[in-house]
């Protein structure tokens, strides 16, 4: 947050009070006396600062959102959810600190001055709170109300930046010393002891001769790993011995091996450690190669770290062959390589099933590769076999494992903060912290770290790391200049280092592709996407070659766009990439879905599913159910979407997707006329996030209210519908626009104002003739053409039938199909077409199951007034006295209204008498949920309003 003034407590202060609470400065933290402490989010703190530092001021919203959310444009909701939780984190006898004045702001009111506190204080070693991972699916929105369905069932938003730039960050976070990851937090008795800086540089002795270089690139694998499991040491790569470190010049150790001069099947292993005299070798029989690296490993540990010189390691228990294949190995994973790297740690591992360092190898491979289970179960077994170990180090094979579960981010970047505050020497402690909070969604709180000023004297490879980071962070916060200024500096920085950084210049080429995408959109560069991928194949990395490429026929497809995606789908699958694969065919499976190919569309789906399961990829296996589940209500699979529903419940996602997963709840309870619970999922999901800290973001609730404005109309409650429909459009996105325009018309119609509602509905059917054919188009048309119909435009309303009827059979959606068919039963009754009517309607109902109250109702209101065509007043009588009884017990007010509006004046049908009616007709003002527009075409006589079936006057009739 940038102030424009100064808070009147002094610079260095960390604490202060306010009565019984203290604010801690540094940690962001509320402490009460026998309260537990508060952990604030950023923009929560930065309110809370503002307010102390100007108590009993009144600061407008205008003024607020200038200094506390500056250079970033925010709704004005975020405004509201910050100083709700800021009111929640003071808790229930201090909220009324922050008053708010009615159209003025808010004016911040404690009971006394803030008190600086003595600097002692102690600093808290509690792990940070769990936070709320946010998923990369948007949830889809809902649309028009008066038994349409929602349209949650069928729409996608374009993926946003979050979901790429998260994947590019992983990539770049796995550049060079893939074992950076592996850090966590060391057990709390262990001692803190002086940070060094390290290299390991392999130099070629041209005496060498044979087969001279494995011994030397095993020692550089083994005494690497040893490095950089401890926290004190800080490993450079040979490109960072140019960069301006933090403290000295680093030790530099140079290691060579080859063949004794005449001795064939004596080899050396050689290292010195720069600035001193003399040099460390060993040597003997080729079969001995294990045992000497180990040895010296442990006399090189010993001069760089004396302090470490009782700590004791596990053995290298390889064999020659082993070895050399671990070599193999550890060198495909340098130029990610992952296939490779797996393939040589597998033959690793057959022959030495107790070197845990080729499992820990082969567990970074395979999560790269999306294969999570065997990724957890390689790390298990790495555990057992890494003893013994520093207690340091043993507490890092747990940490590692959790940041290799998609499903724990928020669990990873606590142990990083731990061990950051620790060693705050050691960066690459604070980069992984920032990472796994941006992952579980705490992007305020990874920017804090990311643009803290010691980053500028970072080492060339940390300092691209870090800038990738933080555009990545910027981009999801939607501050796109940002993220395209540290997305340049990481580039320039890679190309002024020279050979050597065409893999960070890769990174830092795709994410400035994405950033540029996303600003630009059409008149984006997207040979940066080409550029990105030849920057990793120059470097050996085939598989962000291959991604780069995907990311760039995703973001421009091309006139050869799908036999593209099948040719990058083949190199995938060959290559073993089944993260790509899965992303790849849910690409492909969208493009089918977008052409109407939905056999197609199904198949790659399940093939998604089914490798997600191979692999265990549980993330995965949810997305691909998210996508599934919005294919079971298009096909009126209400019984398979609710289980489906349940399962996701039960699964790992967060924020958004969960939210998703409600809506989609909330939308089968809709169509099966459970408009209370309906309403009470969405109000549990909103009130859920927020209780965790994460409140939904405004096009999410957006969506939430576009839905809600349906539920609250089919109630009766024409007034909150109303303003649901208004905060539906606040999101400013374009089909939630078209959302609320529609429902406001619905709002007008049933409260009897057709004229209002006729011009909104025409301006939302020439938007709609403006969307191309499809399932979006296909929602639309069944929820727009009954309010036409019901408006008096039978003409338009019939016109948007046939496309989706022709549509939705061939891509097998009977949910489309039968509210296509039903409102083609509609018009045809209200045009006095009895027998088309008949007959859509019978088609309609072979396609709808029996719960399905939308459609039901519908064509029972059908099916009524056709038996009063044909003179039947005993079967209207009887459809109608079920249909009343139905939409009472389901609280369906405006199919109550409706089917009043058919009854006797003096008639009583069941428990609904003329009283009662009369009374619901005040209280909701509905006056315009009627039939007359489907019984328009009746002979005079068949109008007659209807008595009760058991009444006399009905059976004479």
């Amino acid at each position: 947050m940038t102030e424009s003034r100064y808070p009147p407590w002094p610079a260095a202060t960390q604490r202060l009070r306010i009565a019984e609470l203290q604010i801690d400065l540094r940690y962001r933290l509320l402490l009460g006396d026998g309260e537990p402490q508060v952990e604030l989010p950023q923009r929560v703190f930065d309110l809370l600062v503002l307010f102390l530092a100007e108590p009993h001021v009144l600061h407008s919203r205008a003024e607020l959102f200038e200094r506390v959310w500056q250079d970033v444009v925010v709704e004005d909701a975020n405004l509201s959810q910050t100083v709700w939780l800021l009111r929640k984190a003071l808790g229930p006898d201090r909220k009324s600190w922050v008053r708010t004045v009615a159209k003025g702001g808010f004016v911040f009111e404690p009971p006394s001055a803030p008190e600086v506190l003595d600097e002692t204080a102690t600093v808290p070693t509690e792990d940070l709170p769990a936070t709320e991972t946010i998923a990369t699916t948007s949830c889809p929105p809902a649309t028009d109300s008066l038994g349409q369905i929602p349209a949650t069932a069928v729409r996608r938003r374009p993926v946003r930046w979050l979901a790429g730039a998260l994947l590019v960050l992983v990539v770049a976070l796995g550049v060079g010393s893939w074992l950076r990851t592996h850090q966590t937090a060391s057990p709390e008795t262990a001692p803190v002891r002086k940070a060094i800086a390290v290299a390991l540089v392999d130099v070629r002795d041209p005496a060498a001769g044979g087969d001279a270089r494995w011994p030397g690139r095993l020692l550089h694998a083994w005494l690497e790993w040893k490095l950089m499991s401890l926290p004190e040491v800080v490993l450079l790569s040979e490109a960072d011995l140019s960069s301006k470190l933090i403290d000295a010049s680093p030790d530099i150790v140079l290691i060579s091996s080859g063949q004794l001069p005449g001795h064939p099947d004596q080899a050396y292993v050689r290292a010195r450690i720069s600035g001193g005299a003399d040099q460390l070798q060993l040597s003997g029989p080729q079969a001995q190669v294990p045992q000497m690296v180990d040895q010296l490993s442990v006399q090189l540990v010993q001069r760089l770290l004396p302090g470490r010189a009782a700590t004791q390691w596990p053995e290298l228990a390889l064999d020659p062959q082993a070895a050399r294949r671990f070599v193999d190995a550890y060198d495909a994973h340098q130029r990610r390589d992952w296939v490779a790297s797996v393939q040589a740690g597998k033959e690793v591992v057959a022959r030495a099933p107790g070197f845990g360092l080729a499992r820990l190898q082969m567990a970074q491979a395979l999560s790269k590769l999306g294969q999570a289970a065997p990724a957890q179960a390689q790390v298990s077994m790495a555990r057992k076999n890494l003893n013994p170990l520093p207690p340091e180090t043993s507490a890092v094979l747990a940490a590692w494992q959790l940041g290799l579960d998609p499903q724990r981010p928020a669990d990873a970047a606590r142990a990083y903060a731990r061990l950051a505050q620790r060693y705050p020497h050691k960066t690459e402690f604070a980069l992984q912290q920032a990472n796994f909070l941006a992952r579980s969604g705490e992007l305020e709180q990874a920017r804090t770290i990311l643009t803290r000023p010691d980053w500028e004297q970072q080492p060339i490879a940390m300092r691209i790391d870090q800038l990738l980071a933080l555009a990545d962070v910027d981009g999801n916060l939607g501050n796109r200049q940002r993220a395209r200024n540290s997305a340049q500096d990481a580039y320039n920085l890679a190309e002024a280092a020279g050979d050597g950084w065409s893999l960070e210049r890769g990174n830092a080429l795709l994410v400035l592709a994405q950033i540029d995408a996303m600003q630009h959109q059409d008149k984006a560069d997207f040979t940066l996407y080409e550029r990105a991928a030849e920057a990793f194949a120059s470097g050996g990395d085939e598989f962000d070659a291959l991604l780069a490429r995907v990311l760039g026929e995703t973001a421009h497809p091309t006139t050869n766009s799908r036999a593209h995606m099948d040719q990058l789908l083949a190199e995938a699958r060959a290559g073993g990439y089944r993260n790509l694969e899965i992303g790849l065919l849910l690409r492909v499976g969208m493009q089918q879905f977008a052409a109407g190919h939905h056999a197609a569309y199904r198949e790659r789906l399940q093939q998604a599913l089914a490798i997600a399961i191979d692999s265990g990829n549980t993330l995965k296996q949810e997305i691909v159910d998210l996508h599934l589940l919005n294919d079971d209500l298009l096909r009126a699979d209400l019984a398979g979407a609710a289980r489906r529903i349940t399962r996701l419940h039960n699964s790992h996602l967060q924020g958004t997707s969960l939210a998703m997963v409600d809506q989609y709840e909330a939308s089968v309870d809709q169509i099966r006329g459970r408009y209370a619970h309906a309403l009470a999922v969405i109000d549990r999901s909103q009130r859920a996030a927020v209780e965790r800290g994460r409140p939904l973001p405004p096009y999410a609730l957006a969506e939430f209210d576009c839905q809600r404005g349906e539920l609250l109309l089919q109630q009766g409650r024409l007034a909150q519908a109303r303003a649901a429909w208004t905060q539906c459009a606040d999101a400013q996105q374009a089909d939630n626009q078209w959302q609320m325009i529609v429902g406001r018309a619905n709002s007008d119609l049933v409260a009897g104002d057709r004229a209002s509602a006729l011009k909104p509905l025409q301006v939302s059917l020439a938007q709609l003739r403006q969307t191309p054919d499809g399932p979006d188009r296909w929602i639309m048309s069944i929820n727009l053409a009954p309010l036409l119909a019901r408006a008096g435009d039978l003409h338009a309303a019939a016109s948007l039938y046939p496309p989706v009827v022709q549509g939705a059979n061939a891509a097998g959606y009977d949910l489309l199909l039968a509210l296509a068919k039903t409102g083609m039963a509609e018009v045809a009754a209200a045009r006095g077409q009895w027998a088309a009517s008949t007959t859509f309607a019978a088609d309609a109902r072979k396609l709808i199951p029996a719960d399905a109250w939308i459609p039901d109702y519908r064509l029972r209101e059908v099916e009524m007034v056709d038996a009063m065509a044909r003179g039947d007043r005993v079967e209207a009588s009887n459809v109608l006295e079920q249909l009343d009884a139905m939409a009472h017990r389901l609280g369906d007010v405006q199919v109550q209204m409706e089917a009043h509006s058919l009854m006797s004046a003096n008639a009583v049908f069941g428990d609904c008498t003329p009283a009662a009616r009369s009374a619901l007709a005040a209280r909701t003002g509905l006056r315009g949920a009627n039939l007359a527009w489907l019984t328009a075409s009746l002979p005079i006589m068949a109008k007659a309003p209807l008595m009760a079936a058991s009444d006399p006057a009905t059976r004479d009739l």
